[in-house]
This record gives structure tokens, sequence and C-alpha cells, in this order.
């Protein structure tokens, strides 16, 4: 009797599982915690697979309640000599092992989130992951000689001077000029006309940023163009040297680095906390304030040229800085519209 009432127990388990799961995630949303863990893109599925958990874990759980016991005969108290055997008694097939094995799995998380509150990643992940201070490599490392394609070369044409008497003592030459899809095929990096800002296919988007950022007396890197603004000043970093730059990140303390250095930095998500990237700017504290890591603060400075660990990176000599309260949504994104 015992065993028969743990497994009519044991039939309502992946049901109210289904529904823990739908509550949990209901919890992280009305918490706004659900974008510690995935990007605000994604969210809306998120939330539609827990409409579906406690759709299905409800009919689970009504299944379970209407469920006949199989283990009744309407013959069992009639006399007759013949014989069942309790179900129950048998070892535990295979099938019922990796039945345990998977609600074990759906309970995992609700103990890992018990253990260990949802929070947003700082410098313990930044220190395993590396924080990325030069990002605009993925462009530059397309060259062979490290740089970005020169667009003010001279083009080579050759002169052909047209013998015989011209009228009016006018000379005349014959020039051949190279067709466009000719330059193109010689040199498919070439596609911008902009001296000051140079770039190719891939770069032209930062390169029509950075003419706007240029501008600007103060260059303030947004939440929403985060990783565009970053880009684009190591991009052409040559170029905004002297400018002031105003951010918003946590501290972070990298290994190598001096008592008055810190990386103000931010995690960039793609779809979920496990693919996140620690972007940040290498800065010089040239205040008063004393930082601890993990500590959020808006930092203003002048963008300066330096190195870290033998690489060539931007450095901001901070001299005017606040703390503030942590973002409740810490990460930033990339913009998807962002050369449109």
């Amino acid at each position: 009797m015992t065993k028969r009432l743990g497994q009519r127990l044991l039939e309502f388990v992946p049901g109210c599982l289904l529904l823990g799961w739908g509550i949990f995630v209901y919890w992280l949303h009305r918490d706004e915690l659900l974008t510690l863990y995935i990007s605000r893109r994604v969210e809306w599925m998120v939330r539609l697979a827990a409409a579906g958990c406690y759709v299905l874990g409800g009919l689970l759980i009504i299944q379970a309640l209407f469920k006949k016991n199989s283990q009744t005969h309407a013959h069992d108290n009639c006399g007759c000599s013949c014989s069942h055997e309790d179900p129950s008694d048998e070892p535990p097939s295979l099938w019922q092992a990796s039945q345990t094995i998977s609600l074990g799995i759906l309970l995992l998380p609700f103990i890992l989130s018990w253990l260990w509150p949802p929070a947003a990643l700082g410098s313990q992940t930044a220190a395993l992951k590396g924080v990325d201070l030069a990002p605009s490599s993925i462009f530059t490392e397309r060259y062979a000689d490290n740089r970005l394609p020169a667009v003010d070369e001279r083009l080579s044409v050759e002169i052909e001077e047209i013998e015989g008497s011209l009228e009016d003592e006018m000379e005349f030459v014959q020039v051949e000029v190279p067709d466009q899809d000719d330059l193109r095929a010689a040199n498919p990096s070439m596609e911008s006309t902009n001296v000051m800002f140079p770039s190719d296919a891939f770069t032209k988007p930062y390169a029509v940023y950075a003419e706007k950022l240029i501008q600007e007396e103060e260059i303030i890197i947004s939440e929403k163009h985060f990783i565009e603004t970053i880009m684009t000043l190591d991009l052409y970093r040559d170029k905004f040297y002297g400018k002031r730059v105003r951010l918003e990140g946590f501290v972070h303390h990298m290994t190598g680095m001096k008592d008055d250095q810190l990386a103000v930095t931010r995690f960039a998500m793609q779809c979920c906390a496990a693919d996140s990237t620690p972007y940040g700017l290498l800065a010089v504290n040239d205040t008063d304030h004393m930082l601890q890591r993990d500590e959020w603060i808006e930092a203003s400075g002048i963008l300066r040229e330096g190195s870290f660990q033998d690489h060539d990176v931007m450095v901001l000599h901070v001299d005017q800085l606040r703390k503030i309260e942590p973002k409740s949504d810490p990460y930033v994104y990339q913009d998807l519209e962002f050369g449109l």
C-alpha cells in the first residue's frame, strides 16, 4: 500500500516541476532578474516557454489526478484462484531510472538558484574571460601590416603622347584611367574615399560614425551604442587622442596594472550570460577617489595614447569621477540597426 501511494505521488512530480519552472521564470521577470541570464532580445521566448510550462504542467497534473489505478482489478475479491503480481514489487527498469535522472535535471536549476542567487557578472568572470581593451583587432588583423588600407595612394596611369601636328599649339594626351571594377578587383579593401577615416566594406559603418563623433566636444559612450563607440574609438584611436570621453562601468583590476590603473568594464551579451564578452577602456585615475573592484563609476577624462602588456591601447586619463549605483541591467548589446 505504501509503495502504491509513493508511485501515485511520483506521478504528480513532472507536472509540479513544470509548474515550478513557470513560476520561477515569472519570479525572475517580476524582479527584473531575467536579463541577468539572457538577452532582452530573447526574453519573450523564455516567457513564452514559461507559459508552455504552465499549460503542460497543468495537463500532467490533471492526467495524474484522473489516472486509473491499473493495479486494482474488479475481481480481486471474487474468490477466484487467479494470481496478480504487484508491479511495485518489480525491480526498477532502465526507463524508470532515466525518468528519475530527467526529473533530477529539472530540479537542479532550483537548487543552484537557491545556493547562488542571481547576480550580475563582475570582475571574477572578467578575469577568467579576459577584458578586451582593443576590440578593433578583429578588423585590423585582416591586413598583413595590421593597419587599415590606405585610400589616399596615388593611382598610377599610363600617359601616351599623340604624334603629329596639333591645332592652336595645344598638346593633348591620352590617359587610360583604370575602371572602378578593375580597382576593386586589384584591391578589394579600397571602398572608402574618406582620407581621415579610411574603411572597407566591413568598417564603413564605423567610419561614418567616427565622422559624427569627432565633431562632439565630449564623446559620451552611451548604453545603446557602447560596443559600437568603443570599437570606433579604438579603430581610429589616433584621430581621437585628446578628445574628452565619458562612460559608465564597473571597476576591474587586471594583472599587471599599476595602483592608479583600472579598466572601466561592461559585459556585452549576445544571447545569454554564457556568451558574454567583457569590453573595457583602460583608465588612469587622476582623482582622489579610492576605488574597489566591482564598484560602478561614471568616469570622464582625456583620451591619450598608451600601452598595456606590450600592446598599444587607448588610455583614459580620468579627472572627473563619481560612484553610481549598479545598473539594473548591467549588460550592453550590439545595435542590430547600426550602420543601416
